[in-house]
């Protein structure tokens, strides 16, 4: 991998660095794959942010990496009981972090549970999807960006720069 650049995670290493930055991320939380396939199309080719399909069990790691990321959460495919628990400590361990989420009609009365668990906004329905990815871009605007790598660093300090 010395030299090459990584599609998943965005970056070169050139000598044991790292070279290109990170883009942002939207975390998609899922048994399923199908609300990541749904974001990545309403996103459309966004060149500066990365939708990431995760599982709960790696959820974390994906949050470690991108602490304040907005996480939209399947709860059509995920286990009801478990959820608010898992939001309440992900909450605690990255306080910067937005939650989103998608519920059935048929759990339509699991919302206020939801929202006391920390879930900033619910839709009861994959085609409103699109208000949660308003949501989630308000959300990244207001967080503060990666520091820029060693190459846009370099780029931005070239001189032809302020003749284009």
């Amino acid at each position: 991998m010395n030299g090459q650049r990584d599609r998943d995670s965005d970056h070169a290493l050139i000598g044991g660095s790292c070279i290109f930055s990170h883009r942002r991320s939207i975390v998609v939380l899922s048994r399923t794959s199908r609300l990541a396939a749904l974001v990545r199309r309403a996103t459309g080719d966004r060149r500066d942010l990365r939708v990431v399909d995760t599982r709960p069990a790696t959820c974390h790691r994906e949050l470690g990496g991108a602490p304040a990321s907005p996480v939209i959460i399947d709860v059509v495919t995920l286990m009801m009981d478990a959820l608010p628990d898992w939001l309440a400590a992900v909450g605690e361990e990255f306080p910067a972090t937005c939650f989103l989420a998608v519920v059935s009609p048929r759990r339509r009365h699991n919302v206020f549970f939801l929202r006391e668990a920390g879930v900033a906004h619910v839709v009861e329905s994959f085609r409103r999807l699109d208000v949660l990815i308003r949501l989630a871009y308000r959300h990244l605007e207001r967080t503060p960006g990666p520091e820029p790598a060693l190459v846009e660093r370099i780029e931005a300090s070239l001189p032809w720069q302020r003749f284009a």
